[in-house]
Formats: structure tokens, C-alpha cells, sequence
């Protein structure tokens, strides 16, 4: 199995190469800015490679450098996203445009540019995770990114339709509140802030990045092999 992940440096990214790892699959670590956690998480992936891309800009020859490398792709998995240039306005026009791309554009490029190869082996399984921003009126600073999100999974059904007549399966993840870096705010050193906000999870907790892998893993194998255009919302009852 030939897997690519975006953003796998780290969070969810990095639990989902782990898990794709522990089946024997052939794991590309895609990641922006750090390339010694990349590294760190390839070296306990086995057959793993990393690849550089700032996907705000565009994916560039992402996928090309890929499947150049693993001889074809079974599993695109478009984790990466998040909110560049975080506190500030997102209706900025810098940040609003690196936003939708980062979150929207990317993904949608890097399925366009994995099509050809899936078509052509009749299979393919597309995972992408959206967030449960978008069942909900999200705050002010996630406006823009909650619009990326809603794009995103309305890009899944679409290509859903269009792929099932090749093999092409393509699902999306929404998560919850998960704990990963991303949570960590730099106005909440003792977390107390986090803690409060997890408290009104229902299930009283924020999900581990390994949970909501397992999802993703789920979604992208043999054992959802009659599901295709779903949006699984993991979100410990949100």
C-alpha cells in the first residue's frame, strides 16, 4: 500500500503514518517548515520518505516528487490544514487567501493530481479531514477556515460521485477538539483554558490524535469498502 500524508509531521498527520506503517504500507511524510520532526516520525515508519511543500502556496510538484518515489499512490490522505497567520484578522486578504488555499485548494489540487493514477488502477482511496467547525457557528478568528472546511466536504461528495465508477473512494474525517500542538495557545501556559474547553466535550475529554487516525485508517481501508462520500464526524458527542 502506497500512502501519502499531508502535514504528517506532527498531531494527526503522525498518528496516521504510524498507523499506515503498522500495516506495511509505503508512508510519504509531506510536511511545510519542520523537517527534523518529519524525520523523526519517517525513522519509525519503516518504509517512509519526506517531502516539503508549503501547501498555502500550492502543492507544487507534491504528488509528481510522490509517485516518483512509491511507483503510484493507493491512499491520499489531506490532513494538513490550520489558520496561517493565527491571531490575526481573517478577512485580511493575505490571510484569508492563504486559508482557502491551505485548506481548500490544496487538497482539491493534490486529488486532481492523483486522479490519473487511481483511474488508470481501477482503486484509490481518498481520506480528507475537514473539521466540526463546520456543523456549528464557529468564533470570529475561524470564520474563513470554517468556509475551507465546508468547501472541502462538499468537495468529497463530488468526487465521491465522479470516482466510484473507477474504484475511487473518497471520505472525509471531521473532528472534534483534539489535543494536538495546534491547541496549545501561547495566552494558556497551565492549559487551564484547554482543560475548560474540553470539559464541554461530552464524553469530558479532548480527543488523542491517535483516535482520530484510527478513523482515518478506517475510512481509507478494505473495511469501508462500500462507504464512499461520508463525512464521519469523531467528535466525543459535539
Amino acid at each position: 500500500m502506497k500512502v501519502l500524508v499531508t502535514g504528517a509531521s506532527r498531531g494527526i498527520g503522525a498518528a496516521c503514518a504510524a498507523l499506515f506503517a503498522a500495516q506495511g504500507a509505503r508512508v510519504g511524510i509531506h510536511y511545510n517548515a519542520d523537517e527534523a520532526a518529519a524525520r523523526a516520525v519517517a525513522a519509525r515508519c519503516g518504509d517512509a520518505k519526506t517531502f516539503a511543500a508549503d501547501l498555502a502556496r500550492g502543492p507544487g510538484d507534491l504528488m509528481a516528487r510522490f509517485l516518483d518515489w512509491a511507483g503510484g499512490i493507493d491512499v491520499l490522505v489531506n490532513n494538513a490544514g490550520g489558520v496561517p497567520g493565527r491571531g490575526g484578522d481573517p478577512y485580511d486578504p493575505a490571510i484569508r487567501e492563504a486559508t482557502m488555499a491551505l485548506n481548500l485548494d490544496a487538497p482539491v489540487a493534490l486529488i486532481r493530481a492523483a486522479w490519473p493514477a487511481m483511474t488508470a488502477a481501477k482503486a484509490g482511496s481518498i481520506v480528507n479531514v475537514s473539521s466540526y467547525v463546520t456543523a456549528r457557528a464557529a468564533s470570529p478568528r475561524l470564520a474563513v477556515y470554517a468556509v475551507a472546511k465546508a468547501g472541502l466536504e462538499q468537495a468529497t461528495r463530488n468526487f465521491a460521485k465522479a470516482g466510484a465508477p473507477f474504484g475511487i473512494r473518497v471520505n472525509a474525517v471531521r473532528p472534534g477538539f483534539v489535543d494536538t500542538d495546534l491547541n496549545r495557545w501561547a495566552d494558556d501556559p497551565d492549559r487551564t483554558a484547554f482543560q475548560a474547553r474540553a470539559a464541554r466535550v461530552p464524553m469530558g475529554r479532548a480527543a488523542a490524535p491517535s483516535e482520530i487516525a484510527a478513523a482515518i485508517v478506517f475510512l481509507a481501508g478494505p473495511r469501508s469498502s462500500y462507504t464512499t462520500g461520508a463525512i464521519l464526524t469523531v467528535a466525543g458527542g459535539e
